[in-house]
């Protein structure tokens, strides 16, 4: 993540730049007009050029007349509300069954899956191909149960279940009570 905040203060350079080189330019224009005399207005204007390299070091700047600019709080929120709709996209792309969810969370595990064959095994393939599909678990379905064997030897679980589980038992811990 510090990549992230380098690229962001590096993006936002130019545009740093050009509104405080704007506004001293306004400002050069505005005592010009009014011969030397600086006023509230170029004060003003001095803030304004100054305020985009204060947005990296403060929090909130408070002006007089009722102004209040939020930098990092803002930054924040925004960040929050990107992550919770991430999870909220994720949560509505990979909605599962208990069983689903109690087999991506065996291959989480590292103990032994070996293949029963019972009553349940069409079932079980199928949870396991959905899985595959959702993109949650990588790997080979068919030969697990040609062969039989451990699980684990044929399929994995990808980076993408790993999240949706954290996501559950976060959410998880979020509705039971303090």
């Amino acid at each position: 993540m510090p990549t992230d905040r380098a690229e962001k203060k590096v993006s936002r350079f130019p545009v740093k730049v050009c509104v405080s080189l704007l506004a001293l330019f306004v400002l050069l224009g505005h005592v010009y007009m009014k011969t030397d005399r600086i006023d509230g207005t170029a004060v003003g204007l001095l803030a304004i050029a100054i305020l985009p390299w204060l947005a990296d070091l403060l929090e909130t700047l408070e002006l007089p007349g009722g102004w209040k600019f939020h930098f990092r709080g803002i930054e924040a929120e925004q960040t929050k509300q990107r992550m919770m709709l991430e999870q909220l996209q994720l949560a509505v792309r990979l909605l599962l069954t208990d069983v689903e969810l109690r087999h991506l969370k065996n291959f989480a595990g590292t103990a032994p899956m070996p293949l029963h064959r019972d009553g349940t095994t069409p079932n079980y393939e199928k949870e396991l191909r959905r899985l595959r599909a959702l993109g949650l678990l990588e790997g080979s379905v068919g030969p697990f149960f040609r062969e039989g064997g451990d699980a684990h030897k044929y399929l994995r679980i990808t980076d993408e279940g790993i999240k949706y589980l954290r996501f559950r038992a976060e959410q998880n811990e979020q509705v039971l009570p303090p």
